[in-house]
C-alpha cells in the first residue's frame, strides 16, 4: 500500500529501532496504545508544539504526551527550575515543600479537593479512590461505564474491551457493575439492582480511551442526584480533564461536584504523577492513626520534588494566565472539530470529531452508526480509515496524532497549526482511495 510504503521511506531509523525493540519489549513498546501499523515513530525530543523523530523529521504534535502537556513540550520557565532541582535531589523520600505548594494551589481552584494524596499514576489514583469509597460507605459494589478506562488496576479493567483480559480472577471483578455511557436508563437499571450495596460510581466526564466522548450534562446530573440520595459516592476520574477543561476541570465545566476525584497528567508538568482528592471526611479514612483506616500508600516516588515542582510551576502559570490560555485552546479545539467535519462532509465522507474544549478525535461513521454517544457506537465506526487518516497526516504533512487516540491542543499551538491540520484533512479527503490501495 502506497501510504505504508511512503511512511517506511520517511522513517527508516524508527523501523530499524522497532525491529530491535521487538527483541526485548513485548510487542516492541512499553505501553499498549503506542503500537500502530506498520510500526510506531520513535521520538527523541519535543519543544513547544513540535516533536522530532530519530530520523530528524519535525512534526506538529497533537498527542502532547498523552494529553499531559497543556503548555506544550519543555517550557523554558519549567525546565530551567527543574534543572536546578535535579542538582539538589530527584527523590528525597520525605515530605518536601513543593508538594505542599502544589496541593495548596490545587485546593485553591478545586474547592472540594479538601484533602489530597499524591501518587505516581492515574491508575494508582483510581485504585485508591475506589478503595476509599468502599471503606467510607462500608459497601462493596462499584459502578463504571462499559468501555471506561481507569488504568490497569485489576477491578476497574472490567469491560474496557470487547473481550476481557486474561490473568484477572473472577473474584477481582465480582463487585464491579457496568452501564452504558450517556444512557440514563442503562444507568438507572444497573443502579437499581445494587444500590443498597453500592459504594460508588466512577466515571470519566470525557471518555479518553473510549473515544474522546463528552458526557451529557443531564446524564451526569442524574448520576449525582441518585448517588447522593443513596449515600453512595460519585468519583470523577479527571486524569485527562483535570486542569484541561478549565482550572476547576470537568466539575467546573459541568457544574457538578463529585465526592472524590482523581487527577494526573497536567498536575505533573510533564513528569509522572497521580492524585486522589476529595472531601476531608472521606479522605481521612486513609489516616493510618485511625483504628478503621484504609491504606492507600502513594509509592516510593510519590510527591517527588521533580514532579511536584514542575506541577506547581504549571498550575501556577495556568492560574495566573487562565483567561488567555483556556479561551485560546478551547477556541482552537472548536475550530478544529468543526473544520475537520466540514471538510469531510463536503467530500461526501461522514465523520464525527468528538471532544470538548481542547480535546479532539475524528471518527469515520458507517451504515451502522450515524451519531456517537457511547463506546458501543464508537466501536461501530470505520477504524481502518481512521488509522489511515492519522498515518497520512504524519507521512505527508508532519502532523502527529497517536492513531485512533484523542488529540490535545496545547497553549503552544497556533491558529496556523489548526489551519494546516484542516488543509491536510482536505487533501486526505481527496486522495484517500489512491493512497490506501
Amino acid at each position: 500500500m502506497k501510504l505504508f510504503e511512503d511512511y517506511k521511506r520517511k522513517t527508516p531509523t524508527s523501523k530499524e529501532m522497532f525491529e530491535r525493540a521487538k527483541n526485548i519489549f513485548v510487542n516492541g513498546v512499553n505501553h499498549d496504545i503506542r503500537f500502530y501499523e506498520p510500526y510506531p515513530l520513535f521520538l527523541k525530543r519535543g519543544k513547544a508544539n513540535k516533536v522530532w523523530d530519530v530520523d530528524e523529521n519535525e512534526y506538529t504534535d497533537y498527542w502532547q504526551g498523552h494529553a499531559s502537556l497543556i503548555l506544550g513540550h519543555s517550557p523554558d520557565f519549567i525546565m530551567n527550575e527543574i534543572s536546578e532541582q535535579v542538582k539538589h535531589g530527584t527523590i528525597l523520600g520525605a515530605p518536601n515543600p513543593y508538594a505542599l505548594e502544589l496541593a495548596e494551589l490545587i485546593k485553591k481552584v478545586v474547592p472540594n479537593a479538601e484533602k489530597i494524596r499524591f501518587c505516581n499514576s492515574g491508575s494508582e489514583a483510581t485504585m485508591y479512590a475506589t478503595r476509599l469509597a468502599r471503606a467510607y460507605t462500608k459497601r462493596r459494589y462499584i459502578m463504571k461505564v462499559s468501555g471506561g478506562w481507569h488504568g490497569y488496576n485489576s477491578n476497574l479493567i472490567k469491560n474496557v474491551w470487547n473481550k476481557e483480559t486474561s490473568g484477572i480472577l473472577e473474584e477481582e471483578t465480582k463487585y464491579i457493575s457496568t452501564f452504558k455511557f450517556n444512557d440514563i436508563s442503562s444507568f438507572e437499571q444497573t443502579f437499581k439492582g445494587i444500590k443498597n450495596d453500592l459504594a460508588c460510581v466512577i466515571i470519566e466526564p470525557v471518555m479518553g480511551a473510549g473515544g474522546g466522548l463528552p458526557a451529557d450534562k443531564e446524564f451526569l446530573r442524574i448520576i449525582r442526584e441518585d448517588t447522593e440520595k443513596n449515600g453512595s459516592l460519585l468519583v470523577f476520574d479527571e486524569v485527562i480533564t483535570g486542569f484541561r477543561l478549565g482550572l476547576g476541570g470537568a466539575q467546573q465545566y459541568y457544574g457538578i461536584e463529585a465526592d472524590l476525584l482523581t487527577m494526573g497528567k497536567i498536575i505533573g508538568g510533564g513528569f509522572p504523577v497521580g492524585a486522589v482528592a476529595g472531601k476531608s471526611e472521606i479522605m481521612e479514612m486513609a489516616n493510618p492513626q485511625r483504628k478503621d483506616s484504609t491504606r492507600i500508600g502513594g509509592g516510593t516516588f510519590s510527591a517527588n520534588p521533580i514532579s511536584m515542582k514542575a506541577g506547581y510551576l504549571t498550575v501556577k502559570y495556568l492560574i495566573e494566565n487562565a483567561e488567555s490560555i483556556y479561551s485560546k485552546i478551547n477556541s482552537l479545539g472548536e475550530i478544529a472539530r468543526k473544520g475537520i467535519d466540514k471538510v469531510f462532509a463536503e467530500a461526501g465522507i461522514d465523520t464525527q470529531t468528538t471532544g470538548i474544549g481542547s480535546i479532539l478525535l475524528t471518527h469515520f461513521l458507517t451504515s451502522e452508526v450515524d451519531v456517537i454517544k457511547s463506546v458501543e457506537d464508537e466501536r461501530l465506526c470505520d477504524k481502518k480509515t481512521q488509522h489511515f487518516y492519522y498515518l497520512y497526516l504524519m507521512t505527508y504533512h508532519n502532523i502527529f496524532f497517536l492513531p485512533t487516540h484523542l488529540g490535545a491542543i496545547s497553549y503552544a499551538h497556533s491558529d496556523s497549526d489548526i489551519q494546516k491540520l484542516i488543509s491536510a484533512t482536505l487533501e486526505f479527503s481527496l486522495n484517500i482511495k489512491a493512497l490506501t490501495q
